[in-house]
């Protein structure tokens, strides 16, 4: 699409490009996407891309309605927001989800703001993979749920303060809790009968700081649980949480000690005996003191795929090289030191994990006997350890790689999980925050209180978009958007962005409106001027022209001296008038030169009240300057003249015949130099005061020997002593006169 600007041309020498058409170039290289103004009708007044067009069109779609642009639904939701923004004055703010032809899905997001009572300014933004990364993370982290809550063992993970940070539902249940209440509590302190104080401070040294992985067994209400905890590093290679897996072992160790009882007291008959270990389903082996087999019940035998005949007698060792099953012995590991062995292996032969435990056994003398050695399938429980670390580490990526900041927490209010992009953002550690209530440390209080969490919307399975105001960890105030939303877990997640940039574009926006305003009316009083104003004395001037050239022969002097003054009177006023606006549009187009220097007041002063004298002179008007020739400014000569001159000659113009007008200078102690100009004149009605240096006001009153005014002078003085660093003031008494301060730096 291509911005046509739209204009005239004046006398073959201005030609005035509208403000919209420049401001929105400028939006468009600070605000993503696409900038639309647009009327109440949905007619296009100004368009532009950063990249391609939606629905691209022949030429320009300026002047078009969104009805032949748009597909029918999209357009009838825009217009519905264009109406409602234009009737309550209000931002407002819209998703729109539409299909493509490429099939694609896309997400905009559009902000609706009333620029005049008839227009709209829209900024859109394509946030598809905003919203695919959110739903993503919403899939991989429902994917992480249903892993943990369908393994029958209790899976916890806990950070490097032992505080749970996610749970399968069976550990709350164990308590009688629910899920939100677990979480955000102290593991040891819920396991406080077998995580002993050494134990834990043992626990943090070798997982969290060694990185090592932990297991063993122990009872609680009268069950066995065997245990074991993996640390989980991050991509600093820092063990930042570990998972904590814990499985009922009760029915095999009450085999196990049943077994064991049997063969140490010998009370069992032979018959009982066979059948126990027989229709044990993992295997169970007997071997003596000197690493020969005794015997396997019949899933040992299975197992190693061999028979007692082959197998009794023979050396462990022997049937382990012979099936390769395990590179390390846990039946080596008892026979030497007389202790309960443990060793995890993988079966390339059978593609599956096994588990060893190998208990000794003592006669009443505390002499080893024998061994029992006990192999449990455990690929079930890898398989699902893998695909927990596989989606944890998917999950992850996804969560810390996110553009967005996000948050979860628990339904009861309390931060449970942070990715790195929030931290990034606000400047806290994960400690700061985890646990803590999800309002307290965060927004500020006025934020909330204007907009309060809408926590019955999100209830309802419904996604909440908010703006809110972050206080980060060194103080500042970030301006965010929030997208919440409730998980199947009842949790809450929650997508910052952070939107700084885009209020300060808004804020520049409403700013450039009121400039627009001002300029919008400044134009039209400055058109009002070329019309009326400088027609006037054309009209006069030609009238006078006309008539010296019609009935010059019939003139005689004093009627062609009378004809010729007045002529001169039209043309000095022209040419003052002339003069003005030039300086006018210099000044609001930015390309009057500026050049400050040191400068002599005195000597300024004098060359810009020559001709300024001579007019005071014949209406004998008394100027006294009271000004010292060691007074110097920085200023820019030309500037400093204007100044000086349209001041000097307001005063002599709006002075009585007779009168007085003093220049006056002192030097300030902030370092600047002031300077008054006093008249004793007819002064200024208050009417007149509020807009005495806008162009907006009818000032161009005439003066008091009938000497005409264009309005223009004082606000040009304005803008030419701010320009060089001073301000100007004004007071005045009708009847009695007016001061003229302002102020310039000295040199």
């Amino acid at each position: 699409m291509v911005l046509h600007a739209n204009g005239c041309t004046i006398v073959n020498l201005i030609i005035m490009i509208r403000p919209e058409d420049i401001r929105i170039q400028t939006l468009s290289e600070s605000v993503p996407d696409y900038l639309i103004r647009i009327d109440r009708d949905g007619n296009y007044l100004d368009f532009k891309s950063n990249g391609n067009d939606l629905f691209p069109q022949q030429g320009s779609i300026i002047g078009k309605n969104i009805r032949e642009v748009l597909p029918a639904a999209f357009a009838e939701k825009l217009q519905k927001k264009i109406i409602q923004t234009l009737d309550t004055g209000e931002l407002q703010e819209a998703e729109f989800n539409f299909g493509l032809a490429s099939d694609n899905n896309l997400i905009l997001n559009a902000l609706f703001i009333r620029e005049h009572e008839n227009e709209v300014l829209i900024i859109i933004r394509d946030i598809t993979k905003f919203k695919k990364a959110e739903q993503a993370l919403a899939d991989a982290y429902a994917e992480q749920r249903a892993l943990m809550d369908a393994n029958t063992d209790g899976l916890i993970f806990v950070d490097n303060n032992g505080v749970i940070i996610d749970s399968n539902e069976i550990n709350a249940a164990f308590f009688g809790l629910s899920l939100s209440d677990f979480v955000g509590k102290s593991l040891f302190d819920m396991y406080s009968s077998f995580f002993s104080d050494e134990y834990n401070e043992f626990i943090k040294e070798e997982v969290f700081k060694k990185g090592r992985a932990l297991k063993s067994e122990t009872t609680l209400n009268n069950k066995w649980y065997e245990y074991a905890i993996h640390p989980i590093v991050n991509d600093r290679n820092i063990v930042e949480k570990a998972l904590v897996i814990a499985r009922n072992i009760t029915e095999k160790k009450d085999t196990l000690f049943r077994l064991e009882k049997a063969l140490k007291e010998n009370r069992e008959n032979s018959v009982f005996l066979e059948n126990l270990i027989n229709n044990f389903p993992d295997v169970i082996g007997i071997h003596d003191t000197e690493h020969r087999i005794i015997r396997y019940n019949k899933a040992g035998y299975e197992f190693f795929q061999t028979t007692p005949e082959e197998i009794n007698g023979k050396l462990y060792d022997e049937l382990r090289h012979q099936n390769e099953f395990c590179e390390h012995s846990a039946v080596l590991f008892t026979l030497e030191t007389k202790k309960p062995g443990e060793t995890e292996c993988f079966d390339e032969k059978k593609n599956r994990w096994f588990m060893t435990h190998t208990y000794p056994i003592f006669d009443e003398n505390g002499v080893m006997k024998q061994i029992i050695e006990h192999i449990h399938d455990i690929t079930q429980i890898k398989n699902i350890e893998a695909a927990l670390r596989e989606s944890e580490m998917r999950y992850k990526e996804l969560f810390n790689s996110s553009a967005g900041g996000i948050l979860i927490g628990s339904p009861d209010g309390k931060i449970v999980q942070l990715n790195t992009t929030f931290l990034t953002m606000t400047g806290y550690t994960a400690k700061e925050l985890i646990g803590q209530n999800f309002s307290n440390k965060l927004f500020t209080e006025e934020s909330l209180k204007k907009t309060p969490f809408q926590t019955e919307l999100i209830k309802q399975g419904k996604t909440v978009t908010s703006r809110r105001t972050i206080i980060a960890a060194d103080g500042r105030l970030i301006h965010v958007e929030m997208h919440s939303r409730i998980l199947p877990d009842g949790s809450y997640h929650t997508i910052f962005y952070d939107i700084s940039e885009r209020l300060e574009a808004e804020e520049k926006i409403i700013q450039q409106n009121d400039q627009l305003s001002k300029i919008n009316i400044e134009k039209d009083k400055f058109f009002s001027i070329i019309a009326h104003d400088l027609r006037s004395p054309f009209t006069s001037f030609l009238g006078l022209t006309e008539m010296m050239a019609d009935e010059f022969d019939s003139l005689n002097q004093d009627e062609i001296r009378l004809i010729s003054s007045e002529l001169k009177k039209s043309a000095v006023n022209l040419y003052s008038l002339l003069e003005n606006l030039l300086e006018w549009s210099m000044v609001q187009r930015n390309i009057k030169p500026f050049r400050p220097r040191e400068l002599n007041l005195l000597s300024t002063v004098d060359r810009s009240s020559e001709t300024i004298l001579e007019i005071a002179l014949k209406k004998h008007i008394r100027v006294v300057m009271d000004i010292s020739e060691e007074i110097k400014v920085m200023a820019d000569e030309p500037m400093l003249e204007t100044i000086f001159r349209n001041l000097l000659s307001n005063a002599v113009k709006f002075t009585s015949h007779g009168g007085l007008i003093m220049l006056l200078s002192d030097n300030n102690d902030n370092g600047m130099v002031e300077i008054k100009v006093i008249d004793n004149g007819i002064g200024i009605p208050d009417e007149m005061m509020e807009t005495l240096f806008s162009i907006t006001g009818r000032n161009n009153r005439p003066g008091t020997a009938g000497e005409p005014s264009t309005g223009l002078g004082l606000p040009i003085c304005k803008e030419f002593i701010e320009k060089n660093g001073g301000k100007i003031s004004v007071k005045s008494t009708p009847g009695k006169g007016s001061i003229f301060s302002f102020t310039l730096p000295k040199a």
